[in-house]
């Protein structure tokens, strides 16, 4: 099994560097490579998956790696459990989907390439991340990851058309903004993750004789927590280890990087929402329960709360401020970018929750969150892709009535909106089920802000169906219709769909062997009776008939307004108080405007930086044209003399070749010449005499 693991990871990091070979030779197959190889990965999750449930094998189990410098070493290694399994089962299958969009979005993109590089070394690092065994691995997988969204996010950076957001010159540099800035807040909280991991070293340098960031080591030797605690660091630990997965899964206050990050595209934003980066926050936080859970059962250290209690008011806000944001925002991607968030605070309160009170069962619904996160996050995604793809609009206000042209669009963008919504038989609505068991005994002002939750997320929800399927279609939409521009999108965009949505009606048969595979009951009980047991108790649940009316009430709310457009919406944002609102939650609060001034600054700094050296480049230049001039002049000087010398050289030759010929070497004819010369010497000396 653990070389199932170390394949598993390895395989698509060393893959993105040859996908990127094959794409300079033949762009499509570097494609169908990619895709061979996440559905080779998906095969050793399941072969990984089979050996720990059929023949069930002692777990949690190791493998480790050491590499010794001097008495120090460092540890590379893979962890498989029912966490870590469940998750790269997840990501494996999840992005098989993925690619397979990818071959027909991605078809006429000139850099390939580039794109399945960063595509599968993403998927590559999630697997690191998932299976690492000690932090020091985790953060690594975690920086890398952060690499590659901003690869994807910024990819079409080259893009010369007009920006979509005011106060950019072009497209590309609004993308490139989008990737700094998914870049910056990901890898500032790693690096501040990184300080409590140092902690943590420290600490088990004292308590255990030598550092380690074992995920095992420290689940079973809680001396390290003694020794944060006695110290006064054990607060300080909680909090900085927490900031990496608040920012990660964009939980509050880190969460306006993601509807950016919708720039690349909408395969990459589909892998990066779905089941990479927005599930790393969740599954470290989930890793971070299952230590601590023995340890805080042990310690007596009532600060290890702090850890929880931070997990579960930041995803409240979270819920209630993107639910907000979602509800006022026209870009269609974005929507799904503010839900994301939403859905990832309800795991955040889960696992908040579960190590607030030891609660395992609450982790267990968490786990189910996230798998339904990952379905139906990317039905969705993958769906807003074929509409932007057939009509090339992003702006929901801009789209309507579009079920008449789009029809197995509309089906499948409707089974994915009824999903996250809670309607039965959809495999969400177990997952709210047993989202509101747990928190039914909290206080009750957590349970009314949960309910109004929920109904903001059928709100956006509905509004978002309402605005794009029915109603009338704009005017754009009627030009492209009436031009016959509307795309058709190929097979294989819809083909992942049709599986996702299939998965969200049909997983309901399932649950309970889930259920049981989380909570290590083996082996698995595939029985119809327990089923319709599970099945029982859900439906006859309070939070059953709560879901329904508030399902009832979003939607009646929606309807005049989005279905049947006998209310203008402007009739009700154009009161002062409304508006007021509606301006504040478009510029979301004041989070978004803050966020732009450190990219932008960067952008500045690497603005001046670049026109320094384009100055320092000219003066080079300007300095060597001058100096070429001079080489020009003295060469042309020494040609000059060269050619002096020359004729100099060849006049005294022609000269000593005319004086050679008097010197024949007898004496008489030497005077004789000798007289003459004399005697024309005289003659000129008279001759300048008279004259003067």
């Amino acid at each position: 099994m653990y070389i199932e693991a170390w394949a598993i990871w390895q395989s698509p990091l060393i893959g993105s560097f040859i996908a990127y070979g094959i794409a300079r030779w033949k762009k499509l197959y570097a494609g169908y490579f990619s895709l061979g190889i996440s559905i080779f990965c998906f095969f050793l999750s399941l072969k990984i998956l089979y050996d720990i449930t059929i023949s069930p094998l002692p777990l949690p189990y190791q493998d480790i790696i050491k590499i010794y410098f001097g008495v120090t070493y460092l540890e590379f290694g893979i962890l498989v459990d029912k966490f870590s399994v469940f998750m790269i089962f997840i990501v494996a299958f999840i992005s098989i989907l993925i690619f397979i969009y990818s071959l027909g979005y991605m078809r006429e993109e000139i850099d390939l390439g580039r794109y399945w590089f960063w595509m599968n070394f993403s998927v590559g690092s999630m697997f690191l991340l998932v299976l690492s065994n000690n932090f020091f691995e985790m953060l690594l997988a975690f920086l890398m990851v952060s690499l590659c969204d901003w690869g994807l996010i910024s990819f079409w950076y080259k893009k010369t058309g007009p920006s979509p957001v005011p106060g950019f010159d072009t497209e590309g540099e609004y993308n490139r903004y989008c990737g700094t800035k998914a870049l910056i807040t990901t890898v500032i909280a790693g690096s501040i993750m990184e300080i409590a991991i140092i902690l943590l070293q420290l600490a088990t340098m004292n308590s255990f004789g030598q550092p380690s960031l074992n995920f095992l080591m420290l689940s079973e030797n809680n001396g390290w927590v003694t020794e944060l605690f006695d110290a006064g660091l054990l607060p300080l630990f909680l909090i900085l280890i927490i900031i990496g997965p608040l920012a990660k899964s964009a939980q509050f206050p880190f969460h306006d990087w993601l509807p950016e990050s919708i720039a690349g595209p909408i395969p990459a934003s589909t892998l990066i929402h779905s089941v990479t980066t927005t599930n790393i926050g969740v599954y470290i936080l989930g890793r971070l329960f299952l230590i601590i859970y023995d340890s805080y059962s042990l310690s007596n250290a009532s600060e290890f709360s702090l850890l929880f209690e931070i997990a579960m008011v930041c995803g409240l806000i979270t819920i209630l401020l993107t639910s907000a944001y979602a509800i006022v925002e026209k870009d269609l991607r974005k929507i799904l970018s503010f839900s994301t968030s939403s859905q990832l605070g309800y795991v955040f309160f889960l696992f908040g929750l579960a190590g607030l009170y030891l609660n395992y069962s609450a982790f267990i619904a968490g786990v189910l969150c996230i798998f339904a996160h990952s379905i139906f996050t990317s039905l969705l995604f993958l769906g807003s892709g074929l509409i932007i793809n057939s009509t090339d609009i992003k702006d929901v206000h801009k789209m309507g009535s579009l079920r008449k042209f789009m029809k197995k669009t509309y089906v499948l963008m409707m089974i994915g909106a009824f999903t996250i919504v809670g309607i039965f038989p959809l495999m969400v609505y177990f997952s709210i089920q047993l989202l509101v068991n747990e928190i039914f005994a909290l206080p009750t002002w957590i349970i009314v802000i949960f309910i109004l939750t929920f109904l903001l997320t059928n709100l956006y929800i509905f509004r978002l169906i309402g605005l794009i399927f029915f109603g009338t279609e704009s005017e754009i939409i009627k030009n492209i219709v009436a031009k016959g521009k509307l795309h058709k999108p190929p097979p294989l965009m819809t083909f992942p769909l049709i599986i996702l949505a299939v998965l969200s009606l049909g997983l309901i048969f399932f649950y309970p062997t889930i259920i049981d595979f989380i909570s290590e009951s083996f082996p698995l009980d595939f029985s119809f009776g327990k089923l319709i047991y599970f099945l029982s108790n859900i439906l006859l649940s309070i939070g059953a008939y709560i879901t329904i009316v508030l399902i009832i009430v979003g939607f009646l709310v929606c309807f005049p307004f989005y279905f049947t457009r006998k209310i203008s919406p402007n009739a009700i944002s154009s009161k002062f108080i409304i508006r007021n609102l509606h301006k504040v939650l478009r510029n979301r609060l004041i989070f978004n405007p803050h966020y732009y001034l450190i990219p932008r600054g960067i952008y500045k700094i690497g603005n001046a930086m670049r026109n320094f050296n384009i100055s320092i480049d000219k003066f080079y230049q300007s300095f060597g044209r001058e100096f070429s001039k001079l080489g020009r002049i003295m060469r042309d000087f020494h040609l000059s003399l060269d050619n002096f010398y020359h004729k100099l050289g060849c006049g005294v030759r022609r000269s000593g070749d005319w004086i050679k010929k008097f010197h024949t070497g007898k004496l008489n004819l030497n005077l004789i010449y000798l007289i003459i010369f004399i005697f024309l010497s005289f003659i000129i000396i008279y001759l300048i005499a008279v004259m003067n």
